[in-house]
């Protein structure tokens, strides 16, 4: 059962400059430490004063004259419309005049830092861990978002290996393709994980859906199997040539609109498919339909991806009722 998104109200705090930030957090939140820094602002691990919680808090500069970032915009907006177990929960939105303070669930570790640190053997949750995964994108799919960024570092892990979908700043509600829509921007998705279409579009035609999430969820899942990124490439060249060694070299037979694409290039080198089976050889969790599902999802063809809703039924994850399990996203 689809869980329905409480109203969220953002607070707006009786500071003036950005320099008093700390101080009007401190009416209310203790600060530990901070756990992160990026592009987007900074992670605090903080103490609710009154509920008595340990929680994260995202802070982002104001970059526009509007006010909040097309990036804070599309995080809020999503967290607050995809509430479900399986995503990171958002407890309160704090606003300055110069920042924007998102108060959310904290979690002990991100699954990129669970699979190298924590795994010694055969990842045995490897089933119900990303059936979890599914299900939080089944629910945002459903809620009509794209996530655009899916990766192990935005899957967040606690210690009863539970896990949620979080970093929402690239989402983006998913409009119906058709000829009079415009194009979207081409560069999201971290390129380990960026679907192909993604890198030969240009920017013009830059039209794509849900199916984006579905490819980054077989790179997710191939990278659990194996403990190993499954396209690290260091250029978008370099990413899409190791997406051909794998799959082979594509042609309009396997991908009918290649040709259009507007870096699709009659020189690549032709690569034969492998069927994944360099895949396995690397697997530390051997099941018969695990190839099977690798390839329902890095298809080419975006279409062909089956749906995060499909997937939830696929027979690699049927087995000891994880079909039951699946049913109640």
């Amino acid at each position: 059962m689809a869980l329905v998104a409480e109203p969220l109200v953002m607070r707006e705090l009786p500071c003036k400059v950005e320099d008093e930030a700390v101080e009007c957090l401190g009416d209310r939140y203790v600060h530990m430490e901070t756990i992160a820094e990026g592009n987007y602002g900074q992670v605090a691990k903080m103490k609710d004063k009154v509920t008595g919680k340990v929680v994260a808090v995202k802070t982002s500069s104001l970059h526009t004259e509007e006010g909040l970032s097309s990036y804070s915009l599309r995080e809020i907006s999503a967290l607050t419309a995809c509430r479900h177990p399986n995503v990171v929960q958002l407890h309160d939105v704090l606003a300055l005049p110069n920042s924007v303070h998102l108060v959310l669930e904290l979690m002990p570790c991100n699954l990129m830092e669970y699979m190298r640190k924590e795994l010694k053997g055969p990842f045995e949750y490897l089933k119900p861990a990303f059936l979890q995964i599914l299900k939080g994108v089944v629910h945002c799919h459903r809620q009509g978002y794209m996530h655009r960024d899916l990766k192990p570092q935005n899957i967040l892990v606690d210690a009863n290996c539970n896990l949620k979908i979080t970093d929402f700043g690239l989402a983006r509600r998913f409009q119906p393709l058709h000829p009079g829509r415009g194009p979207i921007t081409k560069y999201v998705v971290t390129l380990w994980y960026r679907a192909p279409e993604l890198i030969l579009m240009h920017r013009t035609q830059c039209m794509y859906g849900q199916g984006v999430d579905i490819w980054s969820l077989g790179c997710i899942l191939a990278e659990m199997a194996t403990n190993s990124v499954l396209f690290r490439g260091d250029s978008e060249i370099d990413t899409l040539f190791r997406i051909f060694q794998l799959k082979g070299t594509p042609t309009v037979e396997t991908w009918p609109i290649i040709e259009q694409l507007g870096y699709f290039s009659k020189n690549w080198p032709r690569w034969k498919d492998t069927h994944f089976e360099t895949v396995l050889e690397k697997c530390r969790y051997t099941h018969e339909y695990l190839k099977e599902m690798l390839s329902d999802m890095l298809q080419f063809v975006p279409e062909q991806r089956w749906s995060a809703h499909a997937l939830l039924a696929h027979r690699f994850l049927r087995e000891q009722g994880a079909t039951d399990r699946a049913t109640e996203a």
